[in-house]
């Protein structure tokens, strides 16, 4: 499905933009990478989804929670983020670039129309997991959390007009979410002697 994605993102950019993929971020950063800065802020979100999830009545992912940690790795940390940071930052941002001069505050900060849009689109896009049993307090934390991603995302694609930023950060999301569940769980482990149920 993902490999799908990836396609129909590529011809749209091609066929619908009409414009070189280059133009559309694949292609190198602008100016270097504070890479830190990068993946510190995609784990801080990863991290307080997964923190959320944790100490409310969500029961998390289900689809995620049955992976094992190299299907995890493979499926979610790198293939998903690619997949959907070249369709919504790649195609979607893209679209939009004719008007990154308009800008509009949310949270006292100032976005440009393409980034909050496809940040909009990106955190609309898992309202999918309904569809997939998934709870509605998870559904709930994951659009919320996926939208502040997509601005972070969206920002650092604008700023590097690169869509490689916006992957590492994407990919740092995930990994942030992980690690922080893993910790969660041998906190509690050690603090009631069981490993928690979500």
């Amino acid at each position: 499905m993902k490999a799908v994605l990836i396609l129909l993102s590529i011809a749209a950019i091609k066929y619908l933009l009409k414009i070189p993929v280059t133009e559309a971020g694949f292609k190198r950063p602008a100016s270097k990478l504070k890479k830190g800065k990068i993946i510190f802020s995609g784990m801080a979100i990863g991290a307080l989804a997964t923190v959320l999830i944790f100490f409310t009545p969500a029961a998390g992912i289900a689809l995620v929670n049955q992976l094992n940690a190299l299907e995890f790795l493979l499926i979610v940390v790198i293939w998903s983020s690619i997949a959907e940071e070249i369709f919504i930052r790649g195609f979607i941002q893209s679209y939009l670039k004719p008007f990154e001069k308009e800008k509009v505050r949310f949270f006292n900060l100032q976005f440009s129309i393409p980034v909050i849009t496809s940040a909009i689109v990106f955190s609309a896009i898992h309202l999918s997991l309904l569809f997939t049993g998934t709870d509605y307090f998870t559904v709930l934390f994951t659009v919320f959390t996926t939208f502040l991603l997509g601005l972070l995302a969206g920002v650092y694609r604008e700023k590097y007009d690169s869509i490689t930023p916006s992957i590492i950060t994407h990919m740092s999301f995930n990994i942030g979410g992980i690690l922080t569940g893993i910790f969660i769980a041998i906190l509690y482990k050690i603090i009631t002697g069981e490993f928690p149920h979500h």
